[in-house]
């Protein structure tokens, strides 16, 4: 039976292992999904699995296979090579992604995206027509996803009212969200934000902010978006945009940079994808 709405999640920088078979089985967002379950059930048990199509876009072994490469080399050649490992596989995503995404050789940037587009795919496919889309995207992923979102919107030849076209959007939750780091070649009035992406939804799922952007003080690779530029002050005084600071993680890591892996568990960031998952439902 098609369910009624989709929720696309992606990670950010760093390795995640070995990526599942299918982006219905999930590995990074595993926890996430299952707490936000317990609580869209505890109204009416089983409906968020007879609702809610929930799928990954896990990409970290596309920016991996030339990292693997590259370390295999010079290990044990030099000094820390845990903590190199760690730099070329965190440090190394994000210099990847963004290097050159205009040269036809640059595989990093097209493949990312084609990965979007498969899972966006597959969730059309398990949902009904026309069904509203709530994007969850931690770190650069929140890059890789708002990019995704321009190239469609300023692609004339994509189709409306389609999840892949990524006009049925009805929230983008961006959490530990690093965008201001690929923006420092621009000043702040050069710096555009992409229009509301779910143009095409009925107004009782059109939503203001439809963009929630959720950052913890003490993590230092998760930012405030609303001055960034003059596109995100523009849409956050539209009332499009929102800032939520949050204090993300447990009590070890809460109040220290490991906050930026702590969202996924949260209680509080759980509470906000719950609440957001619920009324959606509500609305349709």
């Amino acid at each position: 039976m098609a369910k009624q709405i989709a929720v696309a999640v992606i990670h950010g920088i760093g390795s995640f292992g070995k990526r599942p078979g299918n982006s219905a089985t999930l590995s990074f967002s595993k926890d996430l999904a299952r707490l936000v379950r317990t609580r869209i059930d505890r109204g009416n048990a089983g409906q968020f699995a007879s609702r809610v199509a929930w799928r990954e876009i896990f990409y970290s072994d596309i920016t991996e296979k030339n990292q693997n490469a590259y370390f295999e080399r010079v290990k044990n050649k030099l000094n820390y090579d845990g903590l190199r490992e760690f730099a070329i596989k965190n440090l190394g995503d994000a210099a990847a992604y963004h290097n050159a995404p205009g040269d036809p050789n640059h595989d990093i940037y097209r493949d990312i995206h084609a990965r979007c587009d498969t899972v966006l795919k597959e969730l059309e496919d398990d949902t009904e027509a026309g069904a509203p889309l709530i994007v969850l995207a931690h770190s650069m992923g929140g890059h890789v996803f708002a990019d995704h979102i321009w190239d469609r919107q300023h692609d004339q030849r994509l189709t409306t009212q389609r999840i892949s076209s990524c006009n049925t959007i009805a929230a983008l939750m961006t959490f530990g969200c690093n965008i201001p780091l690929f923006t420092f070649a621009y000043s702040f009035d050069q710096i555009l934000c992409i229009a509301n992406p779910g143009t095409d939804l009925p107004a009782v799922l059109q939503r203001q902010p439809w963009w929630l952007n959720f950052y913890d003080k003490d993590d230092v690779l998760g930012y405030p978006l609303e001055n960034l530029g003059i596109g995100y002050k523009s849409l956050a005084d539209a009332g499009g945009l929102k800032d939520r600071q949050i204090n993300s993680g447990s009590w070890l890591s809460s109040w220290n940079p490991l906050s930026h892996s702590g969202y996924w568990r949260d209680a509080d960031f759980v509470d906000e994808v719950a609440d957001m998952v619920q009324s959606t439902l509500d609305r349709v």
